[in-house]
């Protein structure tokens, strides 16, 4: 037998039917036909109406203090040894206000289905494979991988060859010219006065 009081409890939180059910360990058949209960729904409702008045007055003492500990700290800042007040604002500054919603509160996917006008939708073209070749006019490249293995090679290549700069050919046409011939060493003026003698 299935607690009925627990599961408006479950479901005053905003509990999904499936996570009750498995909670519950009944089908979530039977917790929809509960929903759907007018004598369930108006305890549910009572129960929500009753947590969120509670939830309402604790938010209301945590600002209550959180104000109480802001004073407090204004007032001894020019004594400026204020670890305890300081970490006591923080906690109380960071604790999750309740109207912020239940911890773990299931997430709700919708999925909607949109039907667009004709003028809106995209127009394109498709080749004999049934690809996508041309969308509002735009052709798109059609790529295979042999094609995509050579463009990705052709830019590795590209970036392992360096880029040839100014000096580099300034010293290739520096290579290029011909050596001068080798000239004898010069004599000093005075082996010259030797010779002479």
């Amino acid at each position: 037998m299935v607690d009925k009081q627990l599961a408006i409890k479950y479901m005053a939180q905003g509990i999904s039917t499936d996570q009750i059910a498995a909670a519950l360990g009944c089908d979530p058949s039977y917790i929809s036909q509960l929903r759907a209960d007018p004598e369930i729904a108006r305890q549910v409702t009572e129960q929500t109406s009753s947590v969120t008045i509670k939830d309402a007055a604790f938010d209301e003492r945590l600002n209550t203090a959180e104000e109480v500990l802001l004073g407090r700290i204004e007032k001894t800042a020019p004594f400026a040894n204020l670890p305890q007040a300081l970490a006591a604002f923080r906690t109380l500054n960071q604790a999750r206000r309740r109207k912020d919603g239940p911890i773990g509160a299931p997430v709700t996917n919708i999925n909607v289905t949109l039907t667009l006008p004709a003028s809106a939708l995209p127009r394109y073209v498709v080749n004999s494979q049934s690809e996508i070749v041309e969308v509002e006019g735009k052709t798109l490249v059609s790529a295979t991988p042999k094609s995509l293995e050579a463009t990705m090679n052709a830019r590795i290549n590209k970036q392992l060859v360096p880029a040839v700069t100014a000096d580099d050919k300034a010293a290739s046409r520096l290579g290029s010219l011909m050596p001068l011939a080798p000239r004898a060493p010069r004599k000093s003026p005075l082996e010259l006065s030797t010779d002479m003698l």
